[in-house]
């Protein structure tokens, strides 16, 4: 190849890789020219729903484009969030995922969908949802280290109920049965209402259920709260003690929603996304909104999410192996 054949090609690349990267930062600037679509990959009237929806809101006014929420459930949340991956990284879609979405559910499924970091463009968290083990008031413990000498003391004759298999709940039961030495029951439910409803009727004693869901039926002394099972007590909930002060090395890692968008989405529109959904998140109606429904507003950058993500998925390993569950 002639010497300025070469300099000519090299002008040439160097020219269309200037047109790309003008013509990406230019559509970030831009940004949204038309409706959003927000996936929300469950049922409507769940917390998930309420928080993507206030969200959605507070995006359209700041925009001034629609930012339209989908509700697409099934399989545990993966067929809306699957869908997601598949799709353009143009900015105009994403997706509300969760750390058992993006987490859970690869560690504990043999088909492996999709990758929780490398087939999206992780945006932001926007909430943390507190766990608590909730029990009938017939049960005779006040705290987790009664719960776990009751259990012992009665082996294959205690049940705790969480709202399915491979949810956080699931793995906050399965630590404290390791801890109790293997003997209690797990009973896995198709969603929260029924073993709350269950619970309520004592067909089972223990659960572990979101705090904004149980706390109302424990203030009125239908329930009582065992304890949280993150490592620290909850701001809005400073009384409620953690699972871990009575029952130290327990304490798994915080249940969190936050959003997604395709993957290999282009730098400058990550980052143009991760900006306005922090802005919004952070403005005092949607905090207030989040807060008061029994949730804890956060955000972040799109780099300390997927540390997160990766952070816990590690935790989690671990737990799944003590317990020797085997990916189904």
């Amino acid at each position: 190849m002639k010497p300025i054949f070469k300099s000519c090609l090299a002008i040439l690349c160097g020219a269309l890789l200037l047109n790309i990267s003008v013509a990406v930062t230019t559509h970030a600037e831009n940004w949204p020219t038309k409706p959003i679509r927000l996936v929300v990959p469950y049922p409507p009237g769940a917390s998930t729903d309420a928080v993507s929806r206030e969200v959605a809101l507070r995006l359209s006014m700041n925009l001034g484009q629609p930012v339209v929420v989908e509700n697409r459930p099934g399989a545990s949340g993966t067929t809306g969030v699957e869908q997601v991956s598949r799709s353009a990284p143009d900015g105009y879609i994403f997706v509300l995922g969760t750390n058992a979405t993006h987490g859970l559910v690869q560690l504990l499924s043999k088909r492996q969908m999709y990758d929780p970091v490398n087939d999206f463009s992780p945006l932001t968290p926007v909430a943390v949802m507190p766990l608590a083990l909730v029990a009938h008031p017939s049960v005779p413990a006040s705290n987790a280290a009664q719960i776990v000498a009751w259990a012992k003391a009665n082996v294959g004759k205690v049940s705790y109920a969480t709202p399915g298999l491979g949810t956080p709940h699931h793995l906050a039961g399965e630590l404290l049965n390791q801890m109790a030495g293997g003997g209690m029951i797990h009973v896995p439910y198709k969603g929260t209402g029924q073993s709350i409803t269950d619970l309520l009727g004592g067909q089972v004693p223990l659960a572990f259920a979101s705090l904004s869901t149980v706390l109302p039926y424990a203030q009125g002394g239908k329930l009582k709260i065992i304890g949280m099972v993150e490592s620290q007590r909850q701001a809005g909930s400073p009384t409620i003690p953690t699972i871990g002060e009575s029952l130290p090395g327990y304490a798994i890692p915080q249940t969190w929603l936050g959003f997604f968008a395709p993957p290999q989405m282009p730098p400058a529109l990550v980052t143009r996304m991760n900006a306005e959904l922090v802005k919004a998140i952070n403005t005092p109606e949607v905090m207030n909104h989040i807060n008061a429904s029994g949730l804890q507003a956060i955000s972040s950058s799109p780099q300390d999410f997927v540390k997160t993500i990766r952070d816990d998925m590690a935790r989690f390993s671990v737990i799944i192996k003590a317990a020797g569950i085997v990916p189904e």
